[in-house]
């Protein structure tokens, strides 16, 4: 999904840091975020992990992990059956 559209649909609520390890030019972040879902109000909460690479006082590299099947749960609202 495109930025443009999440921001579209979705409205941040908390972005939280709870842990930061930092070690020479990389950072490693886990989050406590939530998101409210436009369309139903409805309340997605979940951790993500961020590892990002910096030079120059920029990021260069990003990656951002979470448990996608337990997001797209809590988006449609009810257990899935795999």
């Amino acid at each position: 999904m495109p930025a443009r559209q999440l921001g579209r649909d979705y409205a941040l609520e908390r972005y939280e840091p709870e842990i930061m390890i930092v070690e020479d030019d990389r950072a490693a972040v886990m989050s406590n975020v939530a998101f409210v879902q436009r369309a139903t109000q409805r309340m997605l909460s979940f951790r993500v992990v961020d590892l990002l690479r910096f030079r120059s006082q920029r990021v260069v590299e990003f990656h951002e992990f979470s448990d996608t099947f337990d997001v797209v749960e809590q988006a449609l609202g009810r257990w899935l059956v795999v």
